[in-house]
């Protein structure tokens, strides 16, 4: 099956409770984040402190980068309202789908949604 007929306003409502959860997890790998963020700068502050002791006492050390190894969490939102806006406006009252458009809309499977929930995963509060 390449294409399915769905009612409009059932799609649209799946896309919204979609985006919300989307908005949810986000929100909470913010959190996430923001902890291990404050976590890995206050250990590269005590490292640079370090550093800077040994740089008095007259030691040659060798300074390379500073990496702090996280990535912010990324919301892909407008994906979500793209959709909405486009279902909203339409004045059909069914939709055509193809395979690839059913799997984003309804199934919420995304060509970023791996590395989404990957993300998510690696910040919420229980790793």
């Amino acid at each position: 099956m390449r294409e399915v007929k769905v009612k409009r306003e059932e799609l649209l409502r799946k896309v919204k409770d979609n985006r919300a959860l989307h908005i949810n997890e986000y929100r909470a790998a913010c959190e996430g984040y923001k902890e291990q963020a404050i976590a890995r700068i206050d250990e590269i502050a005590a490292e640079l402190r370090e550093k800077i002791a040994n740089l008095k006492a007259g030691k040659v050390i060798d300074l390379v980068a500073v990496r702090f190894g996280l990535n912010a969490p990324k919301s892909y939102e407008k994906s979500y309202d793209q959709a909405i806006a486009m279902l909203e406006m339409s004045v059909d009252d069914e939709i055509t789908l193809t395979d690839h458009e059913f799997a984003q809309y309804v199934l919420d499977d995304w060509e970023w949604q791996t590395e989404f929930k990957t993300q998510t995963m690696n910040y919420s509060s229980g790793r």
